[in-house]
């Protein structure tokens, strides 16, 4: 009897260890399908940059003093950001398409820039912006991410006044090759302070006496 009873509770016990599995594995493969097709459209999109690309030039060409116009306007850029960094983990960093979204990325980062010079001249702002130019080659990617770090580390000290824009060096794009010419970029990783000092950052103090 007592055999019988430990065969029923042994085969309760597979039978349930087998729908649990089964349950847990068709989450999984629901929750990494909607992850790949949520990834594929953003991959396969460009227009939800354009969109945003041009409600900046709107920003720009209608400017005024509003703090609400900055806070939509740096949504708007850390959600491509954001979005952008999940496509280089999934697809790669020298992906073509990945490539294609961080061109447009580069001119939004632009057009951000341009907006935080103009609440530096007409709204008695004073943002401090930092370009930060990195590579992605192998030789390059320590000490770009080591720079990342710190920067990230000095803009948590005062998020809402420090302003740093990522370019890729690498990136074959007229706006990226333009800055590297108009501000003399030679080396990476290197960050232009308030687009007058260039340099190659080792520790945050560099940041800190720089700081407006």
């Amino acid at each position: 009897m007592t055999r019988k009873i430990d065969s029923n509770i042994l085969y309760r016990l597979i039978i349930s260890f087998l729908l649990a599995t089964i349950v847990f594995l068709s989450i999984f493969f629901i929750a990494n399908s909607f992850s790949y097709l949520s990834e594929q459209s953003i991959i396969n999109k460009n227009d939800i940059i354009l969109n945003d690309l041009d409600k900046a030039k709107l920003r720009l060409d209608n400017f005024v003093c509003d703090n609400q116009l900055l806070i939509s306007s740096s949504e708007d850029l850390d959600d491509i950001g954001f979005k952008i960094s999940i496509l280089e983990r999934r697809f790669g960093k020298k992906d073509s398409r990945v490539l294609e979204k961080k061109r447009l990325y580069s001119d939004l980062e632009l057009m951000h820039l341009d907006l935080i010079k103009k609440f530096n001249i007409n709204c008695n702002s004073n943002f401090t912006t930092l370009l930060f130019f990195y590579s992605n080659e192998e030789r390059f990617i320590d000490e770009s991410e080591n720079t990342a770090f710190i920067l990230s580390s000095f803009k948590s000290k005062n998020p809402s006044k420090i302003m740093i824009y990522s370019f890729d060096y690498d990136l074959d794009y007229d706006s990226v090759n333009e800055l590297k010419l108009k501000y003399n970029i030679s080396f990476v990783p290197s960050v232009l302070i308030n687009e007058k000092d260039l340099i190659y950052l080792k520790n945050i103090m560099q940041l800190e006496k720089n700081e407006n």
